[in-house]
Parts: structure tokens; C-alpha cells; sequence
């Protein structure tokens, strides 16, 4: 038979057929070609049912068919969640309806619209967030939509509204601030979107989104003496060796406090960030300058699998806030957050002249329009400009006032004047 012999995308350059016989070995094996997004074959035995896998091996089960003249794709479920006998069996079930003329999509989405918000989070949370976003993202989303909706949780989406969306979007703009309304309503489009349900009420046009400016901050020189001997002088020995390595590397504050050791390379001087805990879903690779890694030397005698061990149920360090707020207070500075070491290290590589290609590459920037770019760039330059920016910031640290060099040297002058008249009179 044809499917006993047919071609799995990825073990040849043939054409993937059109129409091939399920079973649960073939669809397992099945994978997207390299250069697609997505790849979709057809049961040979049940009309309309077809099985598609994406790029990043997600595998589901649709019914494709024409209803009232127009072409139609539903989803039936994920592959292995249900069998491939359920999914003939709902396609024939869906099959008999639309020949009844009904529209089993229509149908859907009216039931969709008839369910709580929070139903609608939920199942977001569950089947996009839980596998396409990092636990980060996922973690500051919860808290948006429980923060900013907790009084819509019972509400009905068919009676969200245009003038509901504006209303609430300006409601929460005078209570959390603007960018917090922003992000709201930006998670409710994007909720509303995954499950296809329409009219969105946060489409172009509904709202108008607060204007934004992009924040700047990082520590500057005349900043930095003070900040890093507030963090030398840190009681907590973990918040320090933290706080310094997210500066000294201009890693995601996340991606320092979930460190582990099986990411670091002390021979090559490297840390691999994998995919599934970078913001860009692909590896990133940083440069460890000597300063780095003295820190992370001084922590490998833990016995944990992180490099910022703690009890909690994450099992590593999560956000320092007390301790941060401790070394704010003491170098006396305000309105600095940790990620703004992030951007601290890319501004004094580029005081001490690194390209902005360098720069991207050291603090694992990626786009379309530069990763090729990127890509071609050496380690060593990195190296060199994480290296000459960090023993910048440390120079900066251990440099002593000018006004105690002065004095320090009028009393020498005082002294040694002192000393000569005392040699003439003896």
C-alpha cells in the first residue's frame, strides 16, 4: 500500500501526498519541512478530514469542507488528545449536519460567544499560553487579566461592547496608569483573537490607546560608583551575586533568576539561554566577562540544579524586590529597575564604541530584518565589548573621589614642606 511506503516530511525532498491513510505511527513521525510554517495531508478513508503539524510541532485534527458555498476549516482537537477514530468520527458527525444545512462553525462561535470571559482565559492560558509563551509571559498575563478584570470574570462576551472596551480601557488608565490599560487591552485582543472570535471589540478603531514613551533609564557614570558599592554592601549574598550578574551579563532579569548550571559553559567562558526560556523562542548564547564569572565560581558549591537555588515552588530565585529596593536606598538613586541593568550594559558598550550589530548580539536581540546579520558576527567581538563596557562600569566603581585625591595630596605637599623647614632649622 502507498502509506506503508510513503515519504515522513524531513526524510526526503519529495512532495509530501496529497491524501495518505492515518494511523498512529504515520502521524507521529509526520513533521513540517524546513522553510514552512505548516504542512496538511488529508485522510484517505474520511472525506473532509484533514491532519496538520506546524513548524514548532503542534498537531491537530480539522475538518476542511464547503459550507454554504464557502470553504470552512474546524478544528476537531489535538493529536494525541484525541484518537484518530474519534476524529472520523466527530468529521461524520459535522459532515451530516452541514448536509442538513447547518453551519457546525456558526455554531461554535455563537456558543462561544455565550461563555464567561474567564472561561475565555482560561482556555487561553491552557492551550496557546501554557505552550507557545515563556512561564514569564504567561505569569504577567494572569496577573494583568486577574488584576484588570476581575470584575468582568462573569461576564458574557457577547455583551462586551465597543463602548464597554472604551469605557474600561479608560477606567483603568486613571487607576493603574497608562500603560497598564494599554497591555490590558492588548491581552483582551489577543484572547478574543486566538479563539476567532468576532467582531473583536478591541479592533483598530474601537479604542485609542495612551501614547507611550519608551523608557531610557540606565544607571549613568556619575551613578555607578555609588550603585555597585550599595550592591558590596548587600547583607543578602545571593541578591548581590544576582544583581551583579544581571548587570554584568544584560541578561532578562527572568533568564538570570532561572540560571542553571547545565547552561553554563566555564571553559568557553558562555551561557546558552535554550529557546523555550528566551522571549524570542530561540537560543541565545552570552559572553561571561571574568567578572561573571568570578560570581558564578564563588556559587558552585550548591548542590541545587539553579545557580540562585530557593524553597519557593519555582525552585530559583524570583523577583528580589525588597533586596533591590535595600540597594536603591542605600547608592541613594531612584527610579531604576532591574531591567534597566539590561539596557546599563548596552549603553556603556556603546560609550565605549561597539556597533549596534555588536550590541544586539551580546544581549541576544532578534528580528527579522537582523538575525542574518547577526548571525554572521564573531563571538570574539562580542567578547571583547561585554569585556571593555564591564571593566568599564568596575573601574568607574573602584575610582576615588577627586576631592579626597586632592586633599590627599595638598597634605602630602603640607607634610613634606613641613619637613624640610624642620631639616633647615635642625
Amino acid at each position: 500500500m502507498a502509506e506503508s511506503v510513503m515519504r515522513i516530511a524531513g526524510e526526503s525532498k519529495k512532495s509530501l501526498p496529497k491524501k495518505i491513510g492515518f494511523t498512529v505511527e504515520v502521524l507521529q513521525r509526520l513533521t513540517c519541512p524546513d522553510g514552512k510554517d505548516r504542512v496538511s495531508v488529508y485522510d484517505a478513508k474520511t472525506p473532509g478530514l484533514m491532519f496538520r503539524v506546524t513548524s514548532r510541532g503542534a498537531k491537530g485534527f480539522y475538518l476542511y469542507r464547503k459550507v454554504n458555498g464557502l470553504p470552512q476549516k474546524m478544528k476537531l482537537g489535538g493529536f494525541p488528545d484525541i484518537s484518530i477514530d474519534q476524529a472520523r468520527k466527530l468529521c461524520a458527525l459535522n459532515t451530516a449536519s452541514i448536509a442538513e444545512g447547518k453551519d457546525p462553525m456558526e455554531e461554535r462561535r455563537a456558543m462561544r460567544r455565550s461563555m464567561p470571559l474567564q472561561e475565555l482565559f482560561d482556555r487561553y492560558e491552557k492551550d496557546h499560553m501554557s505552550l507557545r509563551c515563556t512561564p514569564r509571559t504567561a505569569d504577567v498575563a494572569k496577573s494583568l487579566f486577574d488584576t484588570c478584570f476581575e470584575d468582568w470574570t462573569a461576564r458574557k462576551l457577547s455583551t462586551i461592547r465597543d463602548q464597554n472596551i472604551r469605557d474600561k480601557h479608560a477606567e483603568l488608565g486613571r487607576a493603574r496608569g497608562h500603560v497598564t490599560a494599554n497591555r490590558a487591552m492588548q491581552l483582551l485582543r489577543r484572547m478574543y483573537g486566538w479563539a476567532r472570535i468576532e467582531p473583536n471589540p478591541v479592533r483598530k478603531g474601537v479604542v485609542d490607546f495612551f501614547p507611550e514613551n519608551s523608557r531610557e533609564r540606565f544607571l549613568e557614570p556619575a551613578e555607578m560608583k555609588a550603585f555597585i558599592e550599595a550592591v558590596n554592601g548587600e547583607e543578602n549574598q545571593s541578591i548581590k551575586d544576582f544583581v551583579l550578574l544581571a548587570l554584568y551579563t544584560g541578561a532578562r532579569r527572568s533568564n538570570v533568576q532561572s540560571m542553571r548550571w547545565d547552561e553554563i559553559n566555564m571553559l568557553a567562558k558562555t551561557w546558552t539561554i535554550p529557546a523555550e526560556k528566551a522571549k524570542a523562542k530561540a537560543p541565545i548564547r552570552i559572553h561571561l566577562s571574568e567578572h561573571a564569572i568570578k560570581i558564578i565560581e564563588t556559587r558552585q558549591n550548591n548542590e541545587s540544579e539553579w545557580v540562585f537555588p530557593s524553597h519557593g515552588k519555582t525552585g530559583h530565585m524570583v523577583e528580589p524586590k525588597t533586596g533591590w529596593a535595600r540597594i536603591l536606598k542605600t547608592a541613594n538613586i531612584t527610579d531604576l529597575h532591574v531591567h534597566d541593568l539590561r539596557r546599563t550594559l548596552g549603553s556603556w558598550q556603546a560609550a565605549a564604541g561597539a556597533s549596534l550589530l555588536t550590541i544586539g548580539k551580546s544581549l541576544g536581540h532578534l528580528d527579522t530584518a537582523s538575525t542574518a546579520v547577526y548571525s554572521r558576527l564573531q563571538l570574539d567581538d562580542v567578547r571583547k565589548s561585554v569585556d571593555v563596557a564591564v571593566a568599564a562600569m568596575v573601574a568607574k566603581a573602584e575610582e576615588k573621589d577627586k576631592s579626597v585625591k586632592t586633599a590627599t595630596k595638598a597634605k602630602g605637599k603640607r607634610k613634606g614642606k613641613s619637613q624640610k623647614v624642620m631639616e633647615h632649622v635642625g
